[in-house]
């Protein structure tokens, strides 16, 4: 029995991809634009029947700031975080009585992305240099369109949640379903593009099945 639950916690090892690029245009011609990436390996625990967890550096890759024109100019300095997996279950289904294997319809992954701390430093003529300004960070962006995958096993009766205002999100966890599930080495693949209150976000999650 223990040969065999190696085996199969050796089998059930998969691999997350989680890609994010969010933009913050302005009417005067500014823009901020941040792009994060992480990548986290997941993998059953032998004997256990708690869903496999993780976490992994959050990249902050792209950091791009703006300035509308007036001679101002500044320079995104990146600033990554963490990402989490909270756990990662199955949506299981059959196709009648005699099916007895079923098959995946669906992922449930509860996660948490994180907390970016860009900022910019901001040159102008007849100013000195200002570092540490910031215009926007990714999980802000983040938050603000993704408000309606917050988990709803977070909230309590004084949470303080408000939609509205992507900063009362930090410390609330996320639930992504709705994925393409085909079982192949891609085992299953998300992708989105959301807007919400000027912010464009789009990203992916492919989750790679990678067995030792």
């Amino acid at each position: 029995m223990a040969e065999a639950e190696d085996l199969a916690a050796k089998c059930l090892t998969f691999e997350l991809e989680f890609e994010s690029s969010a933009e913050l245009p302005s009417p005067d011609g500014g823009r901020v634009t941040s792009e994060v990436e992480s990548k986290v390996t997941l993998q059953y625990e032998a004997g256990s029947w708690a869903a496999p967890q993780g976490s992994s550096a959050l990249v902050n890759t792209n950091y791009e700031v703006v300035i509308p024109p007036g001679g101002c100019t500044a320079t995104g300095v990146r600033g990554g975080g963490t990402f989490s997996v909270i756990s990662l279950n199955w949506l299981v289904a059959t196709d009648g009585a005699a099916d007895q294997v079923g098959h995946v319809e669906d992922i449930l992954l509860r996660y948490d992305p994180g907390e970016t701390t860009e900022t910019a430093t901001v040159s102008c003529p007849q100013a000195t240099t200002t570092a540490g300004v910031v215009f926007g960070q990714w999980h802000t962006f983040f938050f603000g369109t993704h408000a309606e995958e917050i988990w709803m096993g977070d909230i309590g009766t004084d949470s303080g949640l408000d939609m509205s205002d992507p900063t009362s999100l930090l410390g609330f966890t996320f639930l992504a379903t709705g994925w393409d599930v085909s079982g192949d080495e891609l085992f299953a693949e998300r992708e989105w593009e959301k807007s919400a209150g000027g912010v464009t976000e789009e990203g992916s999650f492919l989750l790679y099945h990678r067995p030792q």
